[in-house]
């Protein structure tokens, strides 16, 4: 009875620390994965702003062409 008693509490460890083990390596997965998609909603917004100045400038140059046609 003891020897089983002790077999049952050693494969508990393993499970506990295979589970810890486990547990450790989908957080580090999770917090790459939130990592990347940050840097992506950066990048997003950042290619965003430089979509509305590139328009606002495309604006500019059009206005300016249509002034001188007016001309």
């Amino acid at each position: 009875l003891r020897d089983v008693q002790r077999r049952l509490m050693a494969r508990e460890s393993e499970l506990q620390m295979e589970y810890k083990k486990q547990s450790a390596l989908k957080s580090n997965e999770y917090d790459m994965v939130v990592s990347e998609l940050n840097n992506l909603s950066s990048k997003v917004e950042s290619t965003k702003h430089r979509l509305d100045t590139s328009n606002r400038d495309i604006q500019r140059i059009e206005s300016v062409i249509d002034k001188f046609f007016l001309l």
